[in-house]
C-alpha cells in the first residue's frame, strides 16, 4: 500500500483528488490543508509520496517544498496553475527537488481525466522506493551549465534526425536523457511530449539549465538546425516541410485527427513523407499512457528507420513503448543506454 499526503488549501480540490485517487486499491490517503499541517503530517505519518499546491497561505508550496526536501526528502508532486506565475514556480520547484509538476487545468472534466491519469501514474512509480532513488541519483546533475546559442543557418542539410515521443512521466525522463548527452551529437533531436498549452516554455528554460546542448521551442517557420534539441509546443501540432534544401517547422492548430497535442504520431508520419529524411531518421518511443506514436512508426518502419522503446522497468508508464513492442516495430532498450545510442546514431 502507497501512502499519500494531499496538500492543497482548497477543500473543494482536496476532496477531488482524494475522490480520484483512492479508487485505486494500492492507495491510502491522508491531507492537510496548509505547508505547516503538512509537515506536521509529515513527521508523524511518514507518507511515501506527497502532492503540493503551490500557492497556499502561511507556507506556501515553494517553502513547504524546500522543508521538506531538508528534513523529510521523499517524491513530491506538484499542482500548479495553469498558465503564468504558475509555470515560472514549477520550474522553481524542479530545481529544488519535486519530481514533477501537474498542471491545475481550467476545464472540469479535463482535470479529472488528467488527475485520474497522470497523478495516479506518478504515485504509482514513485511509491517504488526504488525508482524515487534512482531519480534522486540522476538528479545530481549541473544546473550551471552556460546556454548555448543557435546558430541560425538557412537550407540546412540535415544528416541525422533523432525523433523523440513521451507522455506520462516523460519530463523525468528526458531531463535525465538530454542532461546524459555532450556535444559530440551532431544531429537534430526533436521531441514530442504530451504537455499541455502554456507549460512548453517554461519547461525548454529548466532543459537548457540541464542540457549542454542547444534547446529551443519550435515555432512556426523556424528553419530546422543541426546540433539542436527542438521541443514541440503544447497545444498545437508539429509537423516539417521541405524548404529548398533544407526543413522548417509547420506549428498549426489541431484539426481534430490527432487526441494529443502535440501529437508523437503526426510528427512521426510527417516525416515519413519526406523519404530522403527518413533514411537518415531513428525513432524513440519513452514512456506514456495509450498508444500514439504506434502509427507513426508503422510509416517510418517503411523506410527501415531503427525504432526503440524504452523498457517496462524505466517507464513510468508502459503504455506506448509496448504498443510498438507488440507491433514488432522497434527494439526495447534500457534508460541509461539512450543517449550512448543517440549520439552513436547522429555520427
Amino acid at each position: 500500500m502507497i501512502k499519500v499526503l494531499v496538500v492543497d488549501d482548497s477543500t473543494v480540490v482536496r476532496k477531488i483528488i482524494v475522490g480520484i485517487i483512492t479508487k485505486h486499491p494500492e492507495i491510502e490517503v491522508i491531507t492537510a490543508s496548509n505547508g505547516i499541517e503538512a509537515l506536521e503530517k509529515i513527521e508523524v505519518e511518514n507518507p511515501d509520496v506527497v502532492t503540493l499546491d503551490i500557492d497556499m497561505p502561511h507556507m506556501n508550496g515553494l517553502e513547504t517544498l524546500q522543508k521538506i526536501m531538508e528534513c523529510y526528502p521523499r517524491p513530491v508532486i506538484m499542482l500548479s496553475a495553469h498558465t503564468g506565475k504558475g509555470t515560472t514556480e514549477s520550474i522553481q520547484a524542479l530545481t529544488i527537488g519535486a519530481v514533477d509538476c501537474i498542471p491545475k487545468i481550467n476545464s472540469h472534466t479535463v482535470f479529472l481525466s488528467y488527475i485520474e491519469t497522470e497523478l495516479i501514474a506518478r504515485i504509482l512509480y514513485f511509491g517504488d522506493k526504488r525508482n524515487y532513488a534512482l531519480y534522486a541519483k540522476k538528479k545530481q546533475v549541473s544546473t550551471n551549465t552556460p546556454k548555448k546559442s543557435i546558430a541560425k543557418e538557412h537550407n540546412i542539410e540535415l544528416k541525422n534526425l533523432v525523433l523523440i515521443g513521451a507522455s506520462t512521466g516523460g519530463p523525468l525522463v528526458l531531463q535525465h536523457i538530454l542532461s546524459s548527452l555532450t556535444e559530440k551529437f551532431t544531429g537534430t533531436l526533436i521531441i514530442a511530449l504530451h504537455m499541455p498549452q502554456g507549460f512548453s516554455a517554461s519547461f525548454v528554460e529548466r532543459l537548457q539549465k540541464l542540457c549542454p546542448l542547444p534547446v529551443a521551442l519550435i515555432h512556426d517557420g523556424d528553419m530546422i538546425q543541426t546540433k539542436t534539441i527542438y521541443i514541440c509546443c503544447g497545444g498545437y501540432q508539429t509537423t516539417i516541410e521541405k524548404h529548398n534544401t533544407g526543413y522548417i517547422f509547420r506549428v498549426s492548430e489541431d484539426s481534430g485527427k490527432y487526441p494529443y497535442k502535440p501529437s508523437v504520431d503526426c510528427l512521426f508520419s510527417s516525416v515519413s513523407t519526406h523519404p530522403e529524411l527518413a533514411r537518415k531518421t531513428m525513432a524513440i518511443i519513452l514512456t506514456g499512457m495509450g498508444h500514439d506514436g504506434l502509427h507513426g512508426c508503422k510509416e517510418l518502419a517503411k523506410y527501415g528507420v531503427p525504432i526503440y522503446a524504452q523498457d517496462e522497468q524505466s517507464s513510468v508508464v508502459f503504455g506506448m513503448p509496448k504498443a510498438v513492442l507488440q507491433a514488432n516495430l522497434a527494439t526495447e532498450i534500457t534508460l541509461d543506454a539512450i543517449p550512448t545510442k543517440i549520439e552513436a546514431f547522429s555520427k
